[in-house]
């Protein structure tokens, strides 16, 4: 508010005595030149490189000074822009980086291996999917909805093999009383025929 404040202040005395002594060369209308003074304040500060700059320092400055005394702290509003543009590129950099750094441990893409959790020594996990590369969506607390049954990702791993890095899920059981919320969706022969070769193994007993 003072840069704004001061840099307008000198700034507009400048254009105003420059202003006036254009007044007094183009003619001597008293008419025309008191409407120019008049608004010689709205010209300068719409319509001058320095007058915009004064404004906008000015006007942020009290909209900053009136949201910090309410607890709301901001930036400078085209500071705060170029630093979320600057960061997000930085985001997307660095991210596109991590890809390219992994891609080059993950080897060649190769179907998904299912394991059981108990006997590949995770007994919390029912199943633990391991695929060659990361799958999108699949995150800790993501249920994942086979055509048989629903599972729950406990968490995720990262296992170094001869073929190169994988990335090893672990599944939890879900309950049946549990709802819902963020899903994705999953097919794998060996799991469609356990369920099927188990769905068989029931109805036989049944009978």
């Amino acid at each position: 508010m003072g840069i704004g404040f001061f840099l307008g202040l000198r700034g507009f005395l400048a254009y105003a005595a420059e202003l006036a002594e254009s007044s007094v060369r183009l003619g001597d209308e008293i008419g025309l030149s008191m409407s120019v003074s008049a608004f010689s304040l709205f010209l300068f500060a719409f319509t001058t490189t320095t007058g915009l700059l004064a404004t906008y320092l000015f006007l942020t400055g009290a909209l900053r000074a009136m949201a910090a005394v309410a607890g709301d702290v901001r930036g400078d509003p085209l500071l705060s822009l170029a630093d979320s543009v600057y960061q997000r590129r930085r985001r997307r950099v660095a991210a596109a980086q991590a890809r390219a750094a992994r891609a080059a441990l993950e080897g060649s893409d190769q179907p998904d291996v299912l394991e059981r959790g108990e006997a590949a020594g995770f007994p919390e996990a029912e199943w633990l999917v391991i695929a060659s590369r990361l799958k999108p969506g699949w995150e800790n607390g993501v249920f994942v909805v086979t055509p048989d049954r629903w599972y729950r990702i406990l968490r995720h791993i990262d296992r170094p093999s001869p073929e190169g890095l994988k990335a090893v899920y672990l599944l939890g059981s879900v309950g049946q009383a549990e709802v819902l919320r963020r899903s994705v969706a999953y097919e794998h022969p060996q799991l469609s025929a356990l369920h099927a070769a188990a769905a068989l193994a029931s109805e036989m007993a049944k009978e």
